[in-house]
């Protein structure tokens, strides 16, 4: 198993550090080619992915190049690096993913044996559900006045509308990776085009030493966040982990804790999917797809392989997570922002054409000025995930 083990670290950090580079590429690579046996290969792939859960952090704490799963994560991150606190986000990160490891060990048995039934209660109101959730979303803008609502629904119509189009039209064989392309343009160029007019350094990252303090609150919300990581797989498009922390937003009040929050739901959902997969039958990742695909049917012995080798990798990612971030870190004080934002910024359209092409390049920039809206009218991003909820809730009813 050693030489799965030493690919799949490998083959995380390149998805994690480098955008477009994602583990369901990854994966859908390894499941073509003929190399060991079909475990084997799964391993990788479920190395891969933890790994990446975990160093893609890096990218979106600071530089903020979001991922599918850590796009969210950049919005508290920003703000504890602009403050000067990279450092501290580095270490909630670490700790929050450690610390839902430990959990999930207690967590998983039970969603083992109650999953099933779960979803056999909640399956025929699941498009009913989504639907409940977009309201809930968009009426936390109320406490902000009656306006805040209507332009949260403004954004969330536009970026579900976008979803309709990319996903359930004929345009969608027209887009490769439409999710990276379409996050890339909600999360990554709009945040770089609105610091252009930031200051040109950002501060120097704190080097005094900064403790997680483990509070009773903080355990509190990295427990809530595992146990929402779990239930993600009962309703398809409400599994990202930034909206699933917003049902704990009450507890999770600092970006700090909501980081803390986002980081657990992550790394709780990704294990919890090999277990919903084997007991539920359903893939509600890319990369279990492409598992399904070399070794079919699951059992007992091959679930408890990948998970035992899931939480492997996920400490991998944690060790990796602190010694790389100190390289961003020096990076991060020694260059002027905005220079490096031009470099994020053609990076990321050259990586958009090279994933996507002409067609992907003209969906970015719309996707860019969809994106552009939520901080320009003062609402919360989260709206923008109603690109997966709204196909999700036609697709059900």
């Amino acid at each position: 198993m050693f030489v799965p083990l030493v690919l799949g670290v490998l083959l995380g950090i390149l998805a994690g550090l480098l955008p477009g580079l994602h583990p369901n590429t990854i994966s859908q690579l390894l499941s073509s080619v003929e190399y060991g046996s079909s475990l084997e290969l799964a391993i990788v792939i479920v190395l891969s992915s933890a790994v990446n859960n975990i160093v893609a952090l890096i990218p979106a704490i600071f530089f903020f190049i979001p991922d599918s799963d850590s796009v969210l994560s950049i919005l508290p991150a920003q703000k504890l690096v602009k403050a000067g606190k990279g450092r501290l986000a580095v270490r909630v990160c670490a700790v929050s993913a450690l610390l839902s490891l430990l959990f999930l060990v207690l967590v998983l048995p039970l969603s083992y044996f109650l999953l099933p039934a779960l979803y056999e209660l909640v399956k025929p109101f699941l498009g009913y559900a989504l639907i409940l959730f977009s309201l809930v979303f968009i009426f936390q803008e109320f406490p902000h006045g009656i306006g805040s609502v209507v332009k949260a629904s403004l954004v969330f119509m536009l970026a579900g509308t976008l979803g309709i189009l990319l996903l359930d039209t004929p345009l969608s064989s027209a887009t490769i990776e439409p999710l990276f392309v379409v996050f890339v343009g909600f999360f990554a160029l709009s945040s770089i085009i609105l610091s252009f007019s930031d200051k040109s350094f950002l501060p120097a990252q704190k080097k005094e030493e900064y403790r997680v303090g483990l509070t009773s609150s903080f355990l509190l919300v990295i427990f809530t966040s595992v146990i929402l990581g779990c239930l993600a797989d009962l309703f398809p498009a409400i599994n990202s982990s930034a909206q699933l922390a917003t049902f704990i937003s009450p507890l999770a009040g600092t970006s700090a804790m909501f980081l803390a929050s986002t980081t657990s739901i992550t790394v709780s959902h990704y294990a919890n999917s090999l277990v919903a997969f084997d007991t539920i039958g359903k893939a509600r990742t890319g990369t279990i797809v492409n598992i399904q695909e070399l070794i079919g049917e699951f059992n007992i012995q091959i679930l408890l392989t990948l998970v035992a080798f899931y939480f492997i990798g996920t400490g991998l990612g944690i060790v990796l997570l602190i010694l790389v971030s100190e390289a961003a870190i020096k990076l991060v004080n020694s260059i002027d922002q905005k220079i490096m934002n031009v470099v994020i910024l053609l990076f990321l359209v050259l990586s958009v054409l090279m994933v996507s092409g002409m067609f992907g390049l003209l969906v970015c920039v719309i996707s860019t000025a969809i994106g552009l809206l939520p901080p320009l009218l003062g609402v919360r991003r989260t709206h923008l995930m109603a690109f997966l909820i709204v196909p999700s809730i036609l697709f059900l009813l």
